[in-house]
């Protein structure tokens, strides 16, 4: 997955993405993208702690939190984690043009 978050916190790099395990992770917690509007806040927490689960499964929630509570403009930033997450399934569940789709198998239903 191609899009990611860079940020520094407390002198601390952090790498923010979305990968298969990262997703599952955020659907096992509760995530319902299509509730995004009727409970944000809810699915944005979701959304921000999935993000850091690929490169930063350790890092403790409320240093999470408090990496949130510090973000300048969050409504770029829920924009931005709701197109990477929006994304990555994508590529998830189905076929991506960004993708080298060279060695995908080829199927046929008899």
């Amino acid at each position: 997955m191609s899009k990611k978050i860079e940020l520094t916190y407390d002198g601390v790099d952090y790498t923010l993405e979305y990968n298969r395990d990262a997703v599952k992770y955020m659907e096992r917690n509760g995530l319902n993208i299509s509730e995004i509007e009727s409970k944000p806040l809810t699915m944005v927490d979701i959304l921000w702690q999935g993000a850091f689960y690929k490169n930063h499964k350790k890092e403790k929630v409320e240093t999470i939190e408090k990496i949130y509570d510090s973000i300048k403009n969050k409504s770029d930033l829920n924009a931005a984690l709701s197109e990477m997450f929006i994304e990555t399934y994508s590529i998830l569940i189905g076929d991506s043009d960004e993708e080298d789709n060279s060695k995908n198998i080829e199927w046929k239903m008899s």
